[in-house]
């Protein structure tokens, strides 16, 4: 069978044009309608002064407060919110804290706190400072509104806006005052006592360090100045500043009153294997008007080689021994507080200062020229007429003999001057022949005297009077001279004790 094309085509349009159409959308519900709020109505209808101004004249009994609250769905909740702020307006009012509004409850009234923080119930407005509390709060008066809410014209749900006005008696306002002044006065009183403890207890920490310092314990009044730094600026005192100031005053009083002097020689010339004598320096400082022995202060004793350390006896000294020297040298030494050890246990503390108290020594180590002597080219001999001591004022001679013919001086040693006594001239002794060298002698003092024999089998380069003196050095010069001298030549010495 054959369709007719038009009839075809037509059916293809039909469907095709079914498929194209888009399917009916649902109908939109209505936008929802804001929530209002409509006033249901207020008692009394028309609002009392005191409401609308937000406040009420205080009178010579009473002070007045007004009070609002929030939204409530009970009446009851709206009233005793209301009260609540106006409660909490009258102890702003009275100028005081509410964190510690208990303390005064408790003890006026002997109740808990009804004032509370705004913050604290959820409800906005602005932080109440609240500390005192009200032994009476009458409402007498209160203006309560009644709202509903509508969505459109359905209700949603009501609520319930309370304004109070409270009168609160003029004493329980001068009630609080006195308490504010009382515990004011109690907290300036406690301050004031707490201020006194430090300052005593400051007081007394200095006297402890003064009285350590005038026992002779530097040392430990240091330390306790050290610790005081640590506690005063913690004493609930504003004079702290006056102690400290103070404690930083006798510090470098102390400190700069350390002194250090020798208590040995400052200089020893030593033969080669004489023992010197120890050095000692002694030590003091000033804790009050006058210089006291400075105990336990380590001195550092120091030489081009080294050191060491030794602390200062009760009396303030601090002594070192020294071995011997065998040999010739001249040794420096230099005592001082020996600062790094003091700063171990005074850490924190400016000790700088005491590096430049310093005590120099000096030790000098030579052979005396009397000992320096030749060796003889021939025996040269010395005897007296006397045997054992010498007196004084008692007369005695002097002989000598050279193995060779040899011509002869004498001198006289003192131990500090030298003299020439006699010579033989241009004559020469005889070989061996004991033959007197100077003239009687007749000692005028006490002492240890030394007669010096030079001979030599040439000349002497030089003449000398009788008489003449010689200083140490120039004497010295005279033995050396000798000494040097080309050909043979001896020396002797005879030791003279006089007694009286």
């Amino acid at each position: 069978m054959r369709f007719p094309v038009h009839a075809l085509a037509g059916c293809l349009i039909l469907v095709l044009g079914a498929c194209a159409t888009e399917p009916a959308q649902p109908p939109q519900p209505p936008p929802e309608q804001p929530e209002r709020e409509e006033l249901v109505r207020r008692v009394p209808e028309v609002e009392p002064e005191w409401a609308v101004q937000g406040a009420h004249p205080d009178d010579e009994e009473f002070l007045y407060f007004v009070g609002y609250s929030g939204k409530h769905a009970e009446e009851r909740n709206a009233v005793a919110e209301a009260r609540q702020a106006a409660g909490n307006e009258f102890v702003e009012y009275c100028g005081v804290e509410s964190r510690t509004f208990s303390k005064f409850l408790s003890v006026t009234s002997g109740r808990s706190s009804e004032v509370k923080d705004a913050t604290e119930s959820g409800i906005s407005g602005s932080k109440q400072q609240s500390q005192a509390y009200f032994r009476k709060l009458r409402v007498v008066g209160r203006s309560a509104s009644e709202f509903r809410v509508l969505r459109g014209t359905q209700e949603q749900s009501r609520f319930w806006r309370m304004k109070v006005l409270v009168k609160v008696p003029r004493s329980e306002y001068d009630a609080v005052l006195a308490w504010k002044q009382k515990r004011e006065d109690e907290a300036k009183a406690l301050k004031l006592a707490q201020e006194q403890q430090a300052e005593t207890l400051l007081s007394q920490q200095l006297e402890t360090a003064k009285a350590s310092a005038r026992e002779g314990n530097l040392l430990g009044a240091l330390k306790q100045l050290q610790q005081f730094r640590e506690t005063a600026p913690q004493q609930p005192t504003p004079k702290r500043a006056v102690f400290l100031t103070e404690a930083d005053g006798l510090e470098t009083r102390w400190l700069g009153s350390v002194a250090l002097e020798a208590d040995a020689p400052a200089e020893q010339q030593l033969e080669p294997g004489q023992t010197p004598t120890p050095l000692a320096v002694k030590a003091s400082f000033k804790p009050g008007d006058s210089s006291i022995p400075l105990p336990n202060l380590p001195i550092r004793f120091a030489d081009a080689s080294g050191g060491g350390t030794v602390v200062t006896d009760a009396k303030g000294m601090a002594t070192l021994p020294l071995p011997s020297f065998a040999s010739e040298q001249e040794k420096h030494f230099t005592a001082s507080p020996n600062v790094e050890w003091m700063n171990k246990q005074l850490a924190g503390i400016d000790l700088a200062n005491l590096k430049d108290r310093k005590v120099r020594f000096r030790i000098v180590v030579r052979t005396p020229f009397l000992k320096q002597r030749i060796k003889n080219d021939f025996p040269l001999k010395l005897a007296s007429n006397i045997e054992g001591s010498y007196q004084v004022g008692k007369t005695f001679q002097v002989f000598g003999s050279c193995a060779k013919r040899c011509r002869v001086r004498v001198y006289y040693w003192d131990g500090t001057t030298g003299i020439f006594l006699k010579g033989t001239g241009s004559r020469k002794l005889i070989k061996n022949k004991t033959t007197p060298l100077v003239p009687t002698i007749a000692p005028d003092a006490s002492g240890n005297y030394t007669l010096i024999v030079l001979s030599t089998t040439g000349e002497f380069p030089d003449a000398v009077k009788e008489e003449t003196t010689y200083s140490a050095t120039e004497f010295a010069v005279v033995l050396k001279n000798f000494r040097s001298m080309k050909g043979a030549k001896a020396e002797e010495h005879l030791k003279i004790t006089v007694q009286d």
